[in-house]
């Protein structure tokens, strides 16, 4: 799969870190800021998933989602309010939890003699830094700044994934052809944008991704259950 390449691409949440959970955990405790009221993971989940995979292309479904749990629990703040909150209940998580996936730091060592690394993520700018600057177990593994050539976030782009704007903005800035580069994805969002840019991905397993796991085996290229599947 990396014959010809000369970029590798990786989505971030769930893809390279171990991190959906987090979010469950971030916003069980949010919902329970806003409105009293415990609630289970499977329940946030499937609610944020529901939202977010309904939003039309150029929709923030980040604020989209925070709008629908202000009706949901008849919250007085406002979705930038909830956001911001949000924002405050996971930067603790973000700082000391978040890791690398197994096998995932050692790819990128193998990997970063041959090729140029690109990071593609949703996430927002803000989160990135903190896994760049403060998180100890990213940075004493493989320290982001030391092996990626690029980083793009959610304020590099317009629109989001599944629109294929980001990775098409990777193809211009680098100067290379879809064929040179090979995007590691582990959502559907995700492993749509890469192929309407017509580049080929790797569908990482997660399983906070199951419930769309047919999907994502049919229209990705290649799939993997782990990075360490690579390090032979």
């Amino acid at each position: 799969m990396f014959k010809d390449k000369k970029i590798i691409i990786f989505d971030l949440d769930g893809t390279l870190i171990d991190s959906i959970d987090i979010w469950n955990q971030v916003d069980v405790e949010l919902v329970k800021r806003i409105s009293g009221k415990s609630i289970k993971f499977s329940e946030i989940e499937n609610l944020r998933d529901a939202i977010m995979m309904n939003c039309k292309p150029n929709e923030d479904k980040y604020l989209k989602y925070f709008e629908e749990l202000k009706i949901k629990y008849n919250s007085h703040l406002t979705p930038k309010e909830i956001s911001k909150l949000n924002d405050e209940i996971a930067l603790e998580l973000l700082e000391t939890v978040i890791d690398y996936k197994k096998g995932a730091a050692e790819l990128i060592k193998k990997l970063k003699p041959n090729f140029k690394l690109i990071i593609a993520t949703t996430s927002p700018k803000y989160m990135v830094d903190i896994y760049i600057n403060k998180n100890k177990n990213i940075i004493n593994k493989a320290d982001i700044k030391k092996y990626f050539d690029g980083i793009y976030t959610k304020e590099s782009v317009k629109s989001l994934k599944p629109d294929p704007e980001i990775y098409l903005k990777i193809l211009n800035d680098y100067k290379v052809s879809p064929e040179e580069c090979l995007v590691f994805e582990d959502s559907i969002e995700g492993i749509r944008a890469s192929k309407k840019a017509g580049i080929k991905v790797v569908a990482v397993y997660d399983k906070y991704s199951n419930k769309y796991r047919k999907i994502i085996d049919k229209e990705s290229d290649y799939q993997i259950k782990s990075f360490t599947d690579l390090l032979d």
